[in-house]
């Protein structure tokens, strides 16, 4: 029996009790079925990066099961921070605007309607290694990924 304050206030708004019900029940089912279907992932390339000074690399983050998305309505962020620096934004995309903080930073708008929200960084230097975060925001989920990057020089032998 359903409690005659509440059919009151669906009365209320114009909805019947049979109708807030259905609705209610709409409303748990999608829920569930987004909950079961999983949220959205990233997937980085393991762990850890290396990559030699001075060299070009593309620091991996994959949306697995995204092979067309909308990306005017995704975003896609990028930080950096090593043990001695607070986390830096490297490069931002939303919408249809990107910015790339870091000189040279990239992400393929080709690539990210397939999912692919790698970051391409030219010339990379001893300073830049350490974590690097890749945070996706397809609406309303959000993900992130993170990888540590090494960087290496080449030892000068006299």
């Amino acid at each position: 029996m359903a409690d005659p304050l509440a059919k009151a206030l669906w009365s209320a708004l114009g909805m019947s009790w049979a109708m807030a019900m259905a609705l209610a029940r709409l409303l748990l089912a999608l829920w569930l079925a987004l909950a079961a279907a999983g949220g959205l992932e990233v997937e980085m390339a393991g762990r850890r990066q290396t990559v030699s000074l001075n060299k070009n690399i593309t620091i991996i983050c994959k949306v697995p099961g995204a092979p067309n998305l909308d990306i005017r309505t995704m975003g896609i962020r990028w930080f950096w921070k090593n043990q001695t620096s607070d986390l830096e934004k490297v490069f931002e995309f939303i919408g249809d605007h990107q910015e790339a903080i870091r000189p040279g930073a990239t992400v393929s708008l080709w690539r990210l309607k397939r999912g692919d929200a790698s970051l391409q960084l030219p010339a990379i230097q001893l300073r830049e290694a350490g974590e690097y975060r890749c945070v996706v925001v397809v609406t309303p989920q959000k993900a992130e990924g993170r990888v540590w990057l090494e960087v290496i020089a080449p030892c000068n032998v006299d």
